[in-house]
C-alpha cells in the first residue's frame, strides 16, 4: 500500500500542471504573421520564460483543424491569421498595439512566476467555418500520453508481481 501511495505521489510531480500555451496560427505568406512571430522570438520568449509558445501553420490539415476548433470556441464565422490563443481569449491580426494585446493576455494567466491552468474544450467543427492553408511544418505532440503509459504499466508491475510471485512458491 505504502509503495501505491508512493507511486501516485510521484505520478503526481511527473504531470505538472498545465502550463500557459501561447498559439500563434500563421500562414507563411502572411506579411503580419511573420512579424508576429519575430516579436516573439525576440522579446515575449524571453519575458515569459514559463510560456509554451506554439505556432501552428494552418496549411496542415491537423493545424487547420485545430484552428476550426477555437474558431467554434469563440463563435468566429471569419478566421484571419495571425490569431493567437491564451486561455480562453484571442486576438486576430498584428499591429502597433497588438504587443501589449498579448501581454495582457499572458498576463491573466501568469502571475508573480506562477502559471494558472488552462483548459481547453472538445469542440466540434461547424461547417461554415473556412481557412486558407498555404504550408506545412512538422507537428509537435506531448509526451503525457507515455507518461500516462509509464505510470499504468509501474502501477500494474507494483500490484501483479507479488501476486505473481506468491502463486509460484
Amino acid at each position: 500500500m505504502k509503495k501505491i501511495l508512493l507511486l501516485l505521489v510521484t505520478a503526481f510531480f511527473m504531470f505538472p500542471a498545465h502550463a500557459v500555451k501561447f498559439e500563434l496560427f500563421y500562414s507563411p505568406t502572411c506579411g503580419h504573421c511573420h512579424e508576429a512571430m519575430k516579436f516573439l522570438d525576440a522579446s515575449l520568449k524571453a519575458e515569459y520564460p514559463s510560456v509554451t509558445f506554439v505556432y501552428h501553420n494552418i496549411a496542415k490539415s491537423h493545424e487547420s483543424n485545430l484552428l476550426k476548433h477555437y474558431a467554434a470556441k469563440f463563435n468566429l464565422t471569419q478566421v484571419g491569421v495571425p490569431l493567437v490563443v491564451v486561455g480562453d481569449e484571442f486576438t486576430q491580426g498584428f499591429g502597433p498595439g497588438t504587443a501589449q494585446d498579448y501581454r495582457n493576455m499572458l498576463n491573466k494567466y501568469v502571475t508573480a512566476g506562477e502559471t494558472k491552468t488552462v483548459g481547453t474544450a472538445d469542440l466540434t467543427v461547424p461547417e461554415e467555418v473556412a481557412v486558407v492553408a498555404t504550408d506545412e511544418i512538422p507537428d509537435v505532440k506531448s509526451n503525457n500520453t507515455l507518461y500516462f503509459l509509464v505510470l499504468v504499466a509501474v502501477v500494474c508491475a507494483i500490484v501483479f508481481l507479488p501476486k505473481l510471485r506468491k502463486k509460484k512458491s
